[in-house]
């Protein structure tokens, strides 16, 4: 496997919280319907135990997502006790998570989604789910929307592109410092005002740790190199995150990752 190959750890990661994409050909039958913490703890054993039978070691979930259409429903305690339960148990059994997204997902797939809800308006709603995770320690990262939120950030720019959505408002009032990921750059969100390169500065720039699905990785990795190279991104901006990322890839690994030099 890649990870086998690697002298140096590395994050495999997945979107499975047992009705995804994958479910059907990993062996996920265990899964109930999620309606309470029980459940919820239940599935997520499942889950974890079918992610580290296929090598994965990082899941992409929960979604947080309060609606009719959402994964846990539209019920903000019922939603807020299922994604506890569940982020406390999949990293209980060695799996990372990754709640999304944050602060609201909207549908950025093929345009740009502006979202008009204040800040005061997400404090008492997705802000109080995230912050539940965030708080009991059970998620290692959070994704970013890729939709606006013009009445937060003061302007149309995407979530995972923003500083304000990312240092003043994950960072600063829920207190996270954790690994920060975009959202899929190769949504049409973005790619209709950005280009690979430029998507993926801005969100470096932002404070994002990780970028995720660049529309043409190769111009989003070699644009970002240049940035480095010609000051406008800061190495001491780089090793910040590379340390939020190291702590979570290196912790109780030192000896393995030395070993031999």
């Amino acid at each position: 496997t890649t990870s086998s190959m690697s002298k140096y750890p590395i994050f495999t990661v997945v979107s499975e919280w047992g009705s995804g994409a994958i479910s059907s050909s990993i062996g996920l039958e265990g899964i109930k319907s999620f309606t309470d913490s029980k459940s919820a703890s239940e599935n997520a054993e499942v889950v974890a135990s079918a992610l580290y039978k296929y090598g994965f070691n990082f899941d992409l979930s929960p979604n947080i997502d309060i609606s009719e259409n959402g994964v846990f429903g539209s019920d903000i305690d019922a939603v807020k006790e299922i994604t506890s339960s569940f982020t406390e148990s999949l990293q209980g059994e060695g799996i990372l998570a990754c709640a999304y997204s944050f602060p609201k997902q909207g549908d950025t797939s093929s345009k740009m989604e502006q979202i008009d809800d204040t800040a005061e308006m997400l404090a008492t709603s997705e802000y109080s789910l995230f912050k539940t995770v965030i708080d009991n320690g059970n998620v290692t990262a959070v994704m970013l929307s890729n939709s606006s939120f013009p009445s937060v950030i003061g302007d149309n720019t995407p979530a995972s592109l923003s500083s304000v959505m990312i240092e003043d408002e994950l960072r600063g009032v829920l207190g996270f410092d954790g690994i920060v990921i975009t959202g899929a750059l190769d949504d049409g969100a973005i790619t209709e005002y950005y280009t690979s390169d430029q998507a993926a500065i801005e969100a470096i720039k932002a404070g994002a740790d990780m970028i995720y699905l660049p529309e043409d990785f190769e111009t989003a990795y070699n644009g970002l190199l240049d940035a480095v190279n010609n000051g406008t991104v800061s190495e001491e901006r780089i090793n910040e995150s590379l340390g939020r990322i190291f702590r979570v890839k290196y912790v109780d690994r030192v000896e393995e990752i030395t070993k031999g030099e």
